[in-house]
């Protein structure tokens, strides 16, 4: 394993919250809202996750300039952890 896969792992690992929010990007597009409702989580501790994985490379979203209704999605590096850590 490199080590831009150990240290996204343990990036992600390292936080109850980033792990929530990973996996529920990693069972499809979804919206922050949807995320905040399927995990108990404000919107803006959401939104601050996503930028942090948005940062790292595992997520991207797909209409960066819609004000409402944005979608996440694993981008393929964020898909390929997901298939290490089983979500």
């Amino acid at each position: 394993m490199d080590a831009d896969v150990i240290n996204a792992i343990s990036f992600i690992r390292s936080s109850k919250r980033r792990t929530d929010v990973f996996m529920a990007i990693g069972k499809g597009m979804t919206m922050p809202s949807e995320i905040a409702k399927s995990t108990s989580m404000r919107v803006n501790h959401v939104s601050a996750n996503l930028s942090d994985l948005k940062d790292h490379g595992l997520v991207i979203c797909l209409n960066e300039d819609a004000t409402k209704g944005r979608l996440y999605s694993l981008t393929d590096f964020g898909e390929r952890i997901k298939d290490m850590l089983g979500v």
